[in-house]
Order: C-alpha cells, then sequence, then structure tokens
C-alpha cells in the first residue's frame, strides 16, 4: 500500500505543476501533446517511481500513430501497463482509449490508462466487455478532486508490482456486489438470508420484515460498504451519517455535488436525494432516485440531447432507457418511470439502486456531450 512519504511527494508534485499551469494560463499559453507530457505527465510518473529505462519507455514522436501507446511503464514485465496522454484540456472519449486498450490486451497486460493531464480513466483490458465499460476507476479533476492523490497512487512502481489497483478493482467490485445483493428485494443473498434464520433459530419470519431490517441496516450501518473509496487512504473512514452531518454546515451552495463526487463520499449509500440543480440553474425538489432518473431525461429532452434509443449503458440486456415500457428481448421493465416529452413517452428503468442508477445517468450525460456538473444534487439529510 503506497505509504505517507509517496502521497506526499505527490501532493508536493502536483503543487509545483498547478503553479506551472497558473502561470501559463495568466500568459495566455495552452498546452500541447507534447507540452503536457513535458509539464505534467513527466514529472508525475517520475514521483510515482517510473525513473529509469528499464521502469519507462516513451514512443518517440517519430512514432506517432504507430500503433504503440505514449508510454509503456515496466516494459517486458509481468506488470507492465501502458498509458495515452492527450494534451490537456480535450475531452477524453473511449474511442480515444481504444489503441492503448487494445495494445494492452494483446501484450497480455491488464491496465491501460487515458489521460489529458487532469482527467484520468483507469481502464482494465483484460476484461470480456464492450470498451466503455473497461473503465473501472476515473479521476475527473486530477488538481481539485477529493482523494485524487490517493488513486493515482494506485499507479505507483511499487503499488502496480504488488497488483493494489487490480486489488482494489477487485474489492471495489465485490463491495458492489454484496451492496446490490442487500439492497435488492427478493435477492438469493436475502432469501438464503431468511432461511438460515427459519432454520438455525428456528423463527419464522415474512420476507417483508427481512425487507424493513436489511433497509434499516443499509440506512445506519452502511460505513463497510464505502464504495469507490481508495484502499491506499491513511485515515479512518468516516460513516455517511458523519459524511451528511458535515454537509449541513456547509452553506446551501456548497450542499450540491455531482454523482461523481457524492459516490466518492459514500453519500448514495442509504441516501435519498433532496434537490437537483442543472447546469443553467433550475432547480427541483424530489425524494426518490427514480424520480431524478426522469426529470434528467426530460432536460435532456428539452435540450434535445436524447441518445439514441433504446439506451443502456451497464445492465448488458436490460434497457435503461426506452420508448416503451420493455427490453429488447420483450420482458416488460420490472419498474419505470414514464417522461411525456415533445417526441413522445419515454419510460426510464428504475428497479435499479442508487448507486446503479447514477451510474447510468452518469454515462448517459456523457454520451450526450455534457460534463458532469450538468446535474449537481443535493442529499436528504
Amino acid at each position: 500500500m503506497p505509504d505517507a512519504p509517496l502521497l506526499a511527494a505527490l501532493r508536493a508534485k502536483l503543487d509545483e505543476i498547478r503553479t506551472d499551469l497558473d502561470e501559463a494560463t495568466a500568459a495566455g499559453n495552452t498546452l500541447n501533446e507534447a507540452q503536457t507530457e513535458f509539464v505534467i505527465l513527466d514529472p508525475l510518473l517520475k514521483t510515482l517511481g517510473y525513473r529509469t529505462s528499464s521502469q519507462l519507455q516513451k514512443r518517440g514522436y517519430d512514432t506517432h500513430g504507430s500503433g504503440f501507446p505514449d508510454y509503456t511503464l515496466m516494459p517486458a514485465s509481468p506488470h507492465q501497463w501502458f498509458l495515452e496522454a492527450k494534451r490537456l484540456g480535450l475531452k477524453l472519449q473511449h474511442g480515444e482509449a481504444a489503441q492503448a486498450v487494445n495494445y494492452a490486451n494483446n501484450q497480455g497486460a491488464s491496465w491501460a490508462v487515458l489521460t489529458n493531464g487532469r482527467t484520468w480513466h483507469f481502464y482494465l483490458a483484460h476484461r470480456q466487455v464492450a470498451l466503455p465499460d473497461k473503465l473501472v476507476l476515473r479521476i475527473d479533476d486530477l488538481f481539485n478532486e477529493p482523494d485524487a492523490v490517493e488513486r493515482l497512487a494506485l499507479l505507483s512502481r511499487e503499488s502496480m508490482q504488488t497488483d493494489a489497483l487490480t486489488r482494489y478493482w477487485q474489492e471495489n467490485q465485490a463491495h458492489q456486489f454484496v451492496y446490490n445483493q442487500l439492497s435488492e428485494h427478493n435477492s438469493n443473498l436475502r432469501n438464503n438470508l431468511l432461511q438460515m434464520i427459519r432454520q438455525q433459530l428456528d423463527l419464522s419470519f415474512s420476507s417483508e420484515w427481512l425487507d424493513q431490517v436489511m433497509d434499516r441496516l443499509l440506512q445506519k450501518e452502511s460505513s463497510f460498504l464505502q464504495i469507490e473509496q481508495p484502499v491506499v487512504q491513511q485515515h479512518s473512514i468516516s460513516t455517511v451519517s458523519e459524511q451528511a452531518h458535515n454537509l449541513t454546515a456547509m452553506d446551501a451552495p456548497s450542499r450540491f455535488r455531482t454523482m461523481s463526487e457524492l459516490e466518492k463520499l459514500g453519500l448514495l449509500i442509504g441516501q435519498k436525494p433532496d434537490r437537483i440543480r442543472f447546469e443553467d440553474g433550475e432547480e427541483i425538489s424530489l425524494n426518490q432516485w427514480a424520480e431524478l432518473a426522469r426529470q434528467v431525461v426530460l432536460k435532456l429532452a428539452k435540450m434535445q440531447r436524447l441518445p439514441q434509443l433504446p439506451y443502456s449503458h451497464a445492465r448488458g440486456k436490460r434497457i435503461f432507457l426506452n420508448n416503451k415500457p420493455s427490453h429488447p428481448d420483450g420482458e416488460a421493465m420490472r419498474a419505470f418511470k414514464k417522461a411525456d416529452t415533445d417526441k413522445g413517452p419515454l419510460f426510464v428503468h428504475t428497479y435499479l439502486n442508487a448507486q446503479a442508477m447514477c451510474s447510468e445517468l452518469r454515462h448517459l450525460i456523457e454520451l450526450v456531450g455534457l460534463n458532469q456538473s450538468f446535474l449537481k444534487i443535493s442529499i436528504r439529510t
């Protein structure tokens, strides 16, 4: 696990880079790709422990477009990984990661990273899913995002040599699975738990009773399910209730956070939304995640920014948004919200927990060309 000296060194280096960027901005200069590498990426990779040619190989500019990623880290080793660089300020698209991801997969490497210096996308190359679903971890703003340094430290030479990044992703997947099983009524885990209570305690309770118990536990004791909490943090993890309490101490505008920020703080677990604010200043009061999804679809429809239907990011054959309340195989949506738009009714699949719902919405917003600040949410406290 990366130690405190590495985290301190990364923070110091980021302060230096931030100063250089501020000076460049004041002079009216913007960085091209080569300058982004020189000013941001090269110093960070050196701080992360990649200092010699045996630890880092950089593609020459005479080989641009050759199919090789910009950086190969720990080349020809079992832990090699690849980094594709873009200029600072360029919006990252999945297609731009395809070259590095495919190259990593062909080389038997696990990880490929796409970055413009500020935003970092971590792709698990060998995952047998579509390219967008290979994106399993991200840093949206390295210079301002909470826990960005801890996440970046997962790419250190020591961390990659010990497979800490892979373990982090595996633990996160397990946490997500457990949370989904505990939060969904009639899941296999809940049904098995109810059967154990009946058999081992010789007590007879209904599934409705267990649903009430589990809902209360998820609200009160959700600190053990800190989805997306980096394992490299040195400080103790506060509970969701403590985080929510801290939010109330802020002034009203600061209580609105993006979905990514809420997820990283663990504030999607056992919580309900209170208000949403769109980028144009419109605010809406609500208290259900399903209604939040409906309002986002209505807003996108008014802006004429809807995706091609049917649409889904992460649920395989299950559709998130369609013009009828069913999936492609004809199965009806188990739960949905109807959004009446100028082009007819749309149906949002809402049989999802808060994290899965926000994952769908986050990728939908990105797909139609908007950034995460398009939607901010205030949590009910």
